[in-house]
């Protein structure tokens, strides 16, 4: 039997997780898709590195090479087994300037978790990437910007301080986590410092793991909480 979804109150899903914001791994990937570890294997590596909290946020999209169902009943199953809180999500990305996502209702209406991200080349000026962050934030009913920024540097946008205003606004008014990605080491300092001086933003932090051992230990969580305390200060 499927658990029940979570995601029908108008309280944002990630809000049943907030308290393992800064003590779990928020982003990972199995070998349902291009990773390279069972989920029992992460749940056996989240326990050994004592970790409090995992979400094995899987790629999606509209249409699937694999059940999705079928994952999320697998990981409730194999949750059971251990002593650490879990969420099933679903990571989609981007389409349009509007903030169409990736991803199939079904798989939206199972989903405990949904981050967003920018994959494909679809946006060719900054204008329209900063257009589509705020979009989806607004409109897409979704947790959890993962790697933020990482698709800027890719393109060379270069964002202004007006950038980083508008996106904040839209992270604090629709309560959308950002994520600290550990895979590629985004966002920078320099935007942190300039969201978190002018607007309340709640943060996650994630590894982006293909393979079980690439999770995050208790070590990196307390480093980017100093950190981000850090930046708060300034």
């Amino acid at each position: 039997m499927i658990p029940q979804s979570f995601n029908t109150s108008p309280v944002p899903r990630w809000q049943r997780f907030k308290r393992f914001s800064m003590v779990g791994d928020w982003h990972m990937h199995t070998n349902y898709t291009d990773g390279h570890s069972s989920i029992e294997d992460y749940f056996i590596e989240a326990q050994r590195k004592g970790l409090k909290f995992i979400a094995l946020t899987e790629h999606v999209r509209r249409t699937l090479t694999y059940d999705y169902a079928e994952f999320r009943e697998e990981v409730y199953r194999c949750g059971k087994k251990f002593d650490i809180a879990f969420a099933v999500g679903a990571e989609a990305k981007v389409l349009n300037v509007d903030g169409e996502l990736d991803i199939s209702e079904e798989v939206r209406n199972l989903a405990d978790l949904i981050i967003f991200a920018f994959h494909s080349r679809y946006f060719k000026t900054k204008k329209d990437y900063i257009n589509a962050i705020i979009n989806t934030i607004r409109h897409a009913d979704v947790d959890v910007w993962a790697h933020p920024t990482l698709y800027a540097q890719r393109m060379g946008f270069k964002l202004s301080n007006n950038d980083l205003i508008r996106v904040g606004e839209a992270l604090e008014r629709y309560q959308v986590c950002l994520e600290i990605n550990y895979k590629y080491n985004v966002p920078s300092d320099d935007f942190l410092r300039s969201v978190l001086a002018h607007h309340t933003i709640n943060i996650v932090i994630g590894s982006d793991a293909h393979r079980a051992s690439d999770i995050l230990c208790p070590e990196d969580l307390l480093s980017t909480k100093r950190r981000i305390h850090r930046l708060r200060s300034i």
